[in-house]
C-alpha cells in the first residue's frame, strides 16, 4: 500500500510540474506581451538612423533649428527661419504620419499662410504629398520656408 501511495504522489507531482510549468509558459508569454505594450518605443527608438538622418539634413539646412524630445515623448525641432519661430512636431506615428509644423509667433504676413493659433497647413496649400519613406522634416521646412519669403516680399511689394 506505501508503494501505491508513493507512486501515487510521484505520479501527481510530475503532472502538477508538467502543468505547473504549461502556466509559467502561459505566463511568461503574458508578461511579455505586457511589456511589448508598456514599453512600447517610439518610432526614433525604433529608427534611430532615422532620427539621425533627419537631425543631420535639418543642421545642414537650418542650423538654428535643433531637435527637442518633449516631456510625452514626441520629437519636435523648434527654431528661428526669418524671424519666425517655428516648431515642427514629429507625433508617435511618425513617419508614416507627417510631422505638424507651427509658428510659435504668428503674425499679419503668417495668415496668409498659417492659422490664428499658427498651424501651417503645408499639405493642404500646395502639392506636397507626404511619403513616409521619401520624405523628411527638412522638406517640410523647406515648403514652410519657401511661404516665409514668397509672403514677405508680396508683403512689401503691397507696402510700397
Amino acid at each position: 500500500m506505501k508503494e501505491n501511495i508513493l507512486d501515487f504522489i510521484k505520479k501527481t507531482d510530475g503532472v502538477m510540474s508538467e502543468t505547473n510549468q504549461e502556466d509559467t509558459q502561459s505566463e511568461d508569454i503574458e508578461q511579455q506581451i505586457f511589456d511589448e505594450h508598456i514599453t512600447h518605443k517610439q518610432w526614433f527608438e525604433k529608427d534611430p538612423m532615422r532620427l539621425d538622418l533627419e537631425i543631420r539634413k535639418v543642421q545642414e539646412n537650418f542650423p538654428d533649428l535643433k531637435c527637442i524630445k518633449l516631456t510625452d515623448a514626441r520629437i519636435s525641432f523648434n527654431g528661428t527661419i526669418d524671424n519666425y519661430e517655428i516648431c515642427i512636431v514629429c507625433d508617435y506615428n511618425y513617419p508614416l504620419k507627417p510631422p505638424e509644423a507651427f509658428i510659435l509667433n504668428p503674425d499679419e504676413n503668417s495668415k496668409s499662410f498659417a492659422s490664428e493659433n499658427g498651424k501651417i497647413e503645408i499639405f493642404q496649400i500646395v502639392e506636397f504629398v507626404w511619403q513616409a519613406n521619401d520624405t523628411y522634416i527638412v522638406d517640410v521646412l523647406k515648403k514652410i520656408n519657401d511661404f516665409i519669403k514668397i509672403y514677405s516680399h508680396i508683403r512689401k511689394k503691397d507696402n510700397n
